[in-house]
């Protein structure tokens, strides 16, 4: 997936089978799920919002092969987008090769080429 939307969007669905998990094990399992609902939810808002920023930089693009080295004209969204995945790490530790795994190497990849 080369759309950053896409690309931010596609993780969610792991995350909902964890929080359906927690759910089906009972009270304390509902407890944990509804904290991981909105822990989630408040760091992909984050992430979703640093993307935002990053098309309306580069004039609505949303395909991320044309970015690069926006660190250096970006820097207040580079640290959101460094926090927002740095939170996801810590929600879920994402397995090698999965999206977020994928998109945050990417970014943090094209934020170092400057």
């Amino acid at each position: 997936k080369d759309d950053i939307k896409k690309s931010l969007a596609g993780s969610t669905m792991s995350q909902i089978g964890y929080m359906v998990l927690a759910a089906g094990l009972g009270p304390l399992g509902y407890a944990f799920a509804i904290g991981h609902l909105l822990a989630h939810g408040a760091f992909k808002a984050n992430l979703f919002l640093s993307a935002g920023s990053v098309m309306h930089g580069m004039n609505d693009e949303t395909d991320m092969r044309k970015y690069g080295a926006l660190r250096s004209y970006m820097p207040i969204t580079f640290g959101c987008f460094l926090f927002g995945q740095a939170a996801l790490h810590a929600e879920g530790r994402p397995q090698v090769g999965s999206v977020e795994h994928r998109v945050g190497f990417e970014l943090i990849d094209q934020a170092l080429q400057v």
